[in-house]
């Protein structure tokens, strides 16, 4: 069954998909309904509906992911780094070209990050689309000091960066 949607002027083709989850669940409501109903096989149905659906949602975040990767192009490099003679993209050059990539193919991003431990610091992405998340982790060394090994910033600036 598809639907056509108006959202801000324009219009979005939306399919109503039927999953084996939601016939499992379908399934699992006329059980439940009937008073002969064995609560144990009732219980153990839904853990297995629970797992058909988390699989399709993660099947659906793949799919997501993938079709978001093959629209992401090359970043141009945008700045000059003088101490070390070569050219970089900058924070807000990579989110300028990758936002729109993966928010159109509804991917969204949470950061966070844990308490530092002998000098590093654990930073956690959450990658969620399709009523799937994944979790990134990087743990990310905090330096004060530049490329000769004299300080350069303060211990806040040096968390922060």
């Amino acid at each position: 069954m598809n639907e056509l949607v108006k959202k801000d002027s324009s219009e979005i083709a939306t399919q109503t998909v039927v999953s084996d989850a939601t016939t499992m669940l379908g399934m699992i409501g006329n059980m439940s309904s009937s008073p002969d109903c064995d609560i144990d096989k009732v219980e153990r149905l839904m853990v297995l509906q629970f797992k058909m659906q988390d699989k399709e949602n993660e099947r659906a975040f793949n799919i997501a992911m993938s079709e978001a990767q093959a629209g992401m192009g090359i970043i141009i490099k945008n700045k000059w780094n003088g101490q070390t003679k070569s050219s970089y993209a900058d924070s807000a050059a990579v989110i300028s070209a990758i936002t729109p990539v993966y928010t159109k193919h509804g991917i969204n991003l949470s950061f966070d990050s844990g308490k530092a431990i002998k000098g590093i610091i654990p930073i956690v992405c959450y990658v969620s689309a399709c009523g799937h998340t994944r979790e990134y982790h990087y743990d990310s060394p905090i330096t004060d000091k530049g490329i000769k090994g004299t300080v350069m910033m303060t211990q806040a600036h040096a968390r922060g960066s």
